[in-house]
């Protein structure tokens, strides 16, 4: 990003401004996010004797505030870059590149609905904190389409030559790849949101309650339940508890599924990009220019893919990172919200526009990368029993029970292992670069060798001994390195020659894997 104009061409461009709703949206955005300040200076005008109305003051101030960000902003699109100025004691000035610019993230929240407005987020592929305010809070909803077309399809000021459009059936714009189906929804308890809901819901009740000075057991629902349980054997209640625990899981991560992925689309525009739609109360749209997409990731965590279930995300430049990697360069990479693992191949296939990738069987890493995987189980089983036996001496925990649980944790390791094992492989098929590892978070990734820009090649002291390495592949996209681990030394080397040519003189056994 730049504050400096472009050329004197994009001077004539005119500023505008942010749809005239958002006089409305802006103060009472504002008088939320100052809730708590609101209600002490109520407070205080309410014990006061002939004092100043602080509250009403309050309130004045944080609309005026809203009204002054919306009266302070301005935007402008020219054929070389997009500009956005705002602020009024602080002005700030930004300017990004039309050719820098890799997704556009259409959201509206339910005030902004029922007014017709969006907020737009452009996404620039920028690592930078203030990438994330490269943002138009206050268009109307019916320019959202031009404006996408505009700044990813580059139908008009392009800086450079659109790609030809590929031909629609009857005419049409945009090509339908997938929508949202009801039978969808059944996975939702196998996505274990509800278990997180559950928790946060919980943890504010208590939090409420403790500050109203209230004890749970008094209030009368649970006096009841408490009261039917005391009547019952301790298996009954403990049955009843974990059937109710499921029930209530179940239900909020069905409720968590519709509201995220409610009216979910995945289209494709003949002008070269991906667009995701979905939203039951807060609607968003990303679009992402098909030109930075590098290739896609399956991710099937252990209980959705006992399920027989699957996400889909993608793997392109200037998209937010998602999975605890952090960033805020641009829209989510969400393809396809956990789904039959069918219909997830099925749209695997029509993005990468070649099913070979996707279902090509992947080569095993071998015995020594077994060993390793059942090495590292055992070891964490031989941890958790010395710490289990700590715990019994110390604390008198009863000794019977010692032998049960370490089996349990040696069970548990031997299958742990003997699973990542099995997901582990690796393959080149179509200049595409196939990997899948995990278990209890299983990730299939499709990397197009192209967007390879670089490997490094690790080696641990208990590889070494083990003849083994870990090769990673470096791109500017996703999550910027996907990991090939436990390699036999010669296939390493011989998938490095693959991945990067230029180091092929630097390695004179010949390779197995195609390098054209």
């Amino acid at each position: 990003m730049t504050d400096r104009p472009a050329n004197d061409v994009d001077l004539e461009s005119p500023w505008r401004r942010l749809s005239a709703g958002m006089l409305l949206v802006e103060p009472v955005r504002e008088v939320i996010r100052f809730i708590p300040m609101l209600l002490v200076l109520l407070v205080a005008g309410a014990t006061g004797d002939g004092g100043p109305p602080w509250g009403l003051l309050g309130t004045g101030l944080v609309v005026a505030l809203g009204i002054i960000r919306y009266l302070t902003t301005r935007y402008r699109i020219t054929p070389a870059v997009v500009e956005i100025r705002r602020g009024l004691l602080q002005r700030r000035h930004l300017t990004v590149p039309r050719d820098r610019i890799r997704t556009i993230d259409v959201s509206a929240h339910p005030l902004q609905r029922l007014l017709r407005l969006v907020r737009v987020d452009i996404g620039t592929g920028s690592s930078q904190p203030h990438a994330a305010s490269v943002r138009l809070d206050g268009l109307p909803a019916v320019s959202v389409p031009g404006l996408r077309a505009e700044l990813l399809h580059r139908t008009t000021g392009a800086s450079r030559p659109a790609r030809p459009a590929v031909a629609a059936p009857d005419g049409a714009a945009e090509v339908e790849l997938t929508r949202l189906r009801p039978g969808w929804i059944a996975l939702a308890p196998a996505t274990l949101s509800g278990v997180v809901t559950g928790a946060v819901l919980i943890g504010f009740g208590f939090r409420l309650l403790y500050r109203a000075r209230l004890d749970p057991a008094e209030l009368g629902p649970v006096r009841e339940a408490l009261g039917f349980l005391q009547g019952h054997s301790v298996w009954l209640d403990v049955g009843l508890a974990a059937a109710t625990i499921l029930i209530l899981v179940a239900l909020l991560s069905v409720a968590g599924y519709v509201i995220s992925y409610w009216g979910f689309r995945l289209v494709r525009h003949t002008g070269g990009t991906l667009q995701v739609s979905r939203g039951l109360l807060t609607t968003r749209s990303t679009s992402v220019a098909e030109r930075r997409l590098r290739g896609v990731q399956r991710r099937e965590p252990l209980v959705l893919r006992w399920a027989r279930g699957a996400r889909l995300h993608a793997v392109a430049t200037g998209l937010r990172r998602t999975g605890g990697e952090g960033g805020e360069g641009g829209g989510s990479s969400l393809l396809m919200p956990p789904a039959p693992v069918a219909d997830v191949l099925g749209v695997e296939s029509t993005v990468l526009g070649d099913e070979r990738p996707t279902n090509a069987p992947l080569a095993e890493h071998g015995p020594a990368a077994r060993r390793r995987r059942y090495t590292r189980a055992l070891a964490g089983a031989a941890g958790f029993a010395a710490v289990l036996a700590a715990l019994t001496w110390w604390t008198g925990l009863p000794a019977p029970l010692y032998p049960i649980w370490v089996a349990i944790a040696l069970i548990g390791a031997l299958l742990l292992a003997a699973d990542r094992y099995r997901n582990l492989g690796h393959a080149l098929v179509d200049r595409h670069l196939v990997v899948r590892l995990g278990s209890l978070h299983r990730r299939r990734t499709v990397l197009a060798i192209d967007g390879v820009i670089g490997v490094t090649i690790r080696q641990s002291p208990f590889q070494r001994r083990a003849g083994l390495m870990t090769v990673i592949a470096t791109t500017a996209a996703g999550s910027q390195h996907y990991d090939i681990p436990d390699l036999p030394r010669t296939v390493a080397i011989d998938l490095t020659r693959a991945l990067v040519p230029a180091s092929r003189p630097l390695i004179r056994r010949r390779s197995p894997y195609p390098t054209s």
